[in-house]
């Protein structure tokens, strides 16, 4: 059996422990609760904990210090700081530690949900780590679309120019951004992931750039920002396009110079790191709104690299699917898919793409009673898409009006019954979709949906 994701939530604060805990457990995760740091810690070393939520006002051992002595001992072991009490070096010590993200109390359960999504979506399932696979065999496909990919990122690994990956959530920017790492001369140092929606702006400066003591009125000590914490590495811009523009122009001086000031610094600093950014918008577009820089955007995108949907590659599903059994073969009997299966898994349209795909795979799991996954134990939303899609899809295509027609109207019929399943829950139907809130709220707006 496939189990859920595990969770430690550490808080003491038992109204904020266990009303969390039983609202995640309501979404299907598996909980552990720990009200002071010793317990945690024995939890942590007795259970395979998927992700750790942890307030950083704790009894016991159990603080920023132990997230930096923790992250070594517990390197597989994600960690999302919650905190009602911020100050702006915890905040960048726990992103100079790889803190997965930072949210101050109180927030929406939705706003958690979304992180813990993000973070576990990370969590790339691999037969082997990536450091430890030969070239680009950590992107799997075989479609001429997937092979331009890859000889495009193997070539450019072998230079110091700056990467832009573009494609829909879901389709692996940040794990092909890995493996162009892993493959570069820059591979035994630093990958620093910067996350333009979880950071907050306020902040955003000095994460990245750094700050002198006393520059500014919370700033009680010296803070190296994450880019010099990239010197001889890379430096990976997850989202790029949700960076604010004021931002925008500081990097992109950075991007000219190699040099940036630190705020309260005279003296500029220096940093050698290869730049990676990716994005799930549509920055061309974003360019001509305003919302992002030309000059910004052409420096980025020196070599521009677009992952294709997993809808415009489905003959690369059964390598997909192959790879991440072959990924559970250690825990699990189940070998393969029936040729049924197949045959549906391959006519969806994966909005969530490669993660829905891995999310789809995981419930087959957790249903599947013998050595490969059949029709029964995949979820029903996959199911019904021949059915909803019947008529639509018996027409033959008169070009590509009739087939951007098939595909609004499809979508939009798939959004009804997803939004009619989970009553309106905007959390819910993303989760189930394997996409974010966020994503969800857009394909909404465009068709008009409330919610």
């Amino acid at each position: 059996m496939y189990d859920a994701p595990r969770l430690l939530i550490a808080d003491d604060e038992p109204g904020f422990l266990d009303t969390t805990a039983e609202l995640l457990r309501g979404e299907g995760y598996s909980c552990y609760c720990a009200k002071d740091g010793d317990t945690a810690m024995r939890i942590l070393e007795s259970e395979p904990i998927d992700l750790v939520i942890s307030d950083l006002n704790m009894p016991g051992n159990f603080s920023m210090e132990w997230i930096h002595s923790g992250r070594r001992r517990y390197q597989d072991v994600p960690v999302i700081v919650v905190t009602g009490f911020p100050t702006l070096e915890t905040a960048i010590d726990g992103l100079r530690c790889s803190v997965s993200d930072y949210l101050l109390k109180p927030f929406e359960i939705g706003d958690l949900i979304q992180s813990i999504e993000r973070t576990l979506s990370r969590q790339v399932v691999l037969e082997t780590p990536i450091e430890e696979m030969e070239g680009f065999t950590a992107i799997v496909g075989e479609t001429e679309m997937m092979k331009k990919v890859r000889r495009i990122a193997a070539q450019v690994a072998q230079s110091d120019a700056s990467v832009l990956i573009s494609g829909e959530t879901g389709t692996g920017k940040e794990l092909l951004a890995r493996t162009i790492h892993h493959n570069t001369s820059r591979r035994d140092q630093a990958f620093n992931v910067i996350d333009c929606t979880a950071i907050p702006e306020s902040l955003m400066e000095s994460i990245l750039f750094g700050h002198s003591q006393g520059s500014f009125t919370s700033a009680t000590r010296d803070q190296i920002g994450l880019l010099a914490l990239s010197e001889k590495g890379t430096t990976f811009f997850d989202e790029i396009g949700e960076m604010p523009l004021n931002l925008q122009a500081k990097l992109l001086r950075f991007l000219e110079e190699k040099t940036f000031l630190p705020l309260g610094k005279k003296s500029p600093v220096s940093v050698d790191t290869k730049i990676i950014a990716a994005t799930n918008r549509n920055l061309e577009e974003f360019v001509e709104e305003g919302q992002f820089r030309k000059d910004l955007y052409y420096r980025l995108a020196v070599v521009p690299i677009n992952i294709p949907p997993l809808r415009d590659r489905i003959e690369d599903i059964p390598l997909l699917t192959e790879h991440f059994l072959r990924g559970a073969s250690g825990r699990l009997r189940v070998v393969g898919v029936t040729s049924q299966a197949m045959k549906l898994l391959k006519s969806y349209d994966w909005p969530g793409n490669i993660r829905e795909l891995r999310n789809v795979l995981e419930h087959a799991l957790t249903f599947c009673q013998f050595e490969k996954i059949d029709l029964s134990d995949l979820p029903p939303r996959i199911k019904q898409v021949p059915q909803e899609r019947g008529i639509i899809a018996g027409r033959d295509s008169d070009g590509p009006t009739s087939r951007k027609n098939f595909l609004e109207v499809a979508d939009q019929k798939y959004l009804e019954g997803l939004l009619k399943r989970h009553r309106g829950n905007v959390t819910s139907a993303a989760k189930e979709a394997g996409i974010s809130r966020q994503s969800l709220h857009k394909i909404m707006s465009k068709y008009n949906f409330t919610g």
